[in-house]
């Protein structure tokens, strides 16, 4: 669907610019990556305000957003995968942190996503792909530097939202950040690799 959107206005605007096939293919490609996130945010927020976890959900969106952007790491194999995959996490980890939790079960999972976060940033981050790895020590630095800045802020964030009791909101920050560290991980490749194997034999069969 999305595709189908990205190719009909590359065609058209292939046809304003008088541009060449291999042209409007690149148009296509990068309306793509502009509209999938759009209408991944669009289909995410409908379905956790149904559900009635929408705030906890936007929490949630506003670290792992950040921490996938600047941090990278694993994707599926197509756009409608990763639509319904990311929909799925956005969502479903948005309404588990709407759950009843201590704060010292709150606390032990903050220090442990903390040291995670730093252990992550400082042997895997950036990722890259098996197509795309990234090797210039001069990009890898500056993706660590960003990495640990968000650590940072979302570190001071989580305590500002411990401060004033807001133990759901406070589990959603750690969830957001937990899950996005996970799939910049080789366990992460080898879940979401996983995944993408058992939908191809499904496809196929």
């Amino acid at each position: 669907m999305i595709q189908g959107i990205a190719q009909s206005i590359a065609r058209r605007l292939g046809d304003i610019l008088e541009a060449r096939p291999d042209q409007i293919e690149v148009y296509a490609y990068g309306l793509e990556l502009l509209l999938l996130p759009v209408f991944n945010f669009f289909v995410v927020f409908i379905l956790a305000y149904i559900i009635g976890s929408l705030p906890n959900t936007l929490m949630f969106l506003a670290v792992f957003a950040p921490f996938r952007f600047f941090g990278g790491g694993v994707h599926m194999s197509t756009s409608i995968r990763c639509l319904v995959i990311s929909t799925l996490l956005i969502v479903g980890l948005g309404t588990i942190s709407t759950l009843s939790v201590s704060f010292l079960l709150l606390f032990i999972l903050l220090i442990i996503t903390f040291v995670f976060g730093v252990y992550v940033t400082a042997k895997w981050v950036p990722p890259g792909t098996d197509k795309n790895p990234i090797t210039d020590p001069k990009i890898r630095t500056k993706q660590k530097i960003y990495m640990t800045a968000l650590i940072i802020i979302w570190s001071v964030a989580c305590i500002v939202i411990g401060k004033l009791q807001l133990h759901n909101y406070l589990l959603a920050l750690i969830l957001g950040a937990l899950s996005s560290l996970l799939l910049m991980t080789p366990w992460g490749y080898n879940l979401i690799r996983s995944i993408d194997r058992v939908l191809d034999n499904i496809n196929r069969g």
